[in-house]
């Protein structure tokens, strides 16, 4: 259960009730990556870089990793890969965020039937998120 606090925690603040803040932290900069999934890729990291660049605000890798973790539509999701990833920072965490949604893009298009993609998708990233050994 701690662990789960934690992860809570870092998602929405260290909140005594942490109820009162159940909605993600945003950058205003750059778009989300999944948040009304559409089966593009519009949130790799390369748009999101591109978007930095334009506006003149230098994102690190752990700022960009956190976006596409709060980007996730399902709360149950954010809290799963930042529990998973807890200990985990910078480029590391990055990479493991990219393939997380690498996995997610790969688990969807390999479903033919239009209304059941996402759930392939998470189930592929969340699936191998928790059978990765590092």
């Amino acid at each position: 259960m701690g662990k789960y606090l934690e992860a809570l925690k870092l998602l929405y603040g260290d909140s005594e009730n942490i109820s009162d803040s159940l909605e993600p932290r945003t950058y205003k900069t750059i778009k989300s990556p999944f948040v009304g999934f559409d089966g593009s890729t519009s949130g790799d990291i390369e748009n999101i870089q591109a978007s930095n660049e334009q506006d003149s605000v230098p994102f690190t890798d752990q700022e960009l990793a956190e976006h596409k973790i709060n980007g996730l539509r399902l709360r149950d999701d954010r809290v799963f890969v930042h529990q998973r990833l807890l200990g985990i920072y910078g480029k590391k965490r990055l990479e493991l965020v990219n393939q997380y949604f690498d996995e997610w893009r790969k688990g969807s298009e390999a479903q033919p039937e239009g209304h059941r993609k996402e759930n392939a998708g998470r189930y592929r990233a969340n699936t191998w998120l928790r059978d990765r050994h590092d």
